[in-house]
């Protein structure tokens, strides 16, 4: 595995969408070193054999009927790119810095089959739950259109 991934299977520019004090200029900036460059459209898949077993264990309690946070965090963050973490944080500004990025592929699909888009679609509900999840929905559907 590369050495800018980490054992949960995020890389340097997920982590920063994780971070809802992350900001545009960080995003930019990041997105300029070759490293994250070449990773913008990697997946948060486990890395190390003990990941694997917690996201398998996290999938089978769901299954069973879990309705443990973090538990359901980690089956619906398989697979997730940078932007579909963003999304999940709540952070319109780094949603909008990614959908704009002509290198983000914003069909890529989570574990679960969801792109981004539809990915905030189920996040918040369909219906407009505040305004910052009313941009970012607005900011996938222009960056999809």
């Amino acid at each position: 595995k590369p050495s800018h991934v980490l054992d949960g299977g995020a890389t340097m520019l997920m982590n920063a969408a994780l971070n809802p004090d992350t900001d545009e200029v960080t995003v930019r900036y990041l997105l300029q070193l070759p490293e994250v460059a070449r990773t913008i459209n990697a997946k948060k898949n486990p890395a190390s054999f003990t990941w694997k077993a917690i996201y398998a264990v996290a999938r089978l309690a769901v299954r069973l009927g879990s309705r443990n946070s973090f538990l359901l965090y980690l089956v619906r963050t398989r697979g997730a790119t940078a932007l579909h973490l963003a999304v999940d944080t709540g952070n319109a500004a780094v949603v909008r810095t990614l959908a704009s990025d002509s290198r983000i592929n914003l069909a890529e699909r989570t574990a679960l089959g969801l792109t981004a888009l539809e990915f905030a679609q189920v996040k918040f509900g369909g219906a407009s739950t505040s305004e910052t999840s009313d941009e970012i929905v607005a900011t996938l559907l222009r960056a999809c259109a």
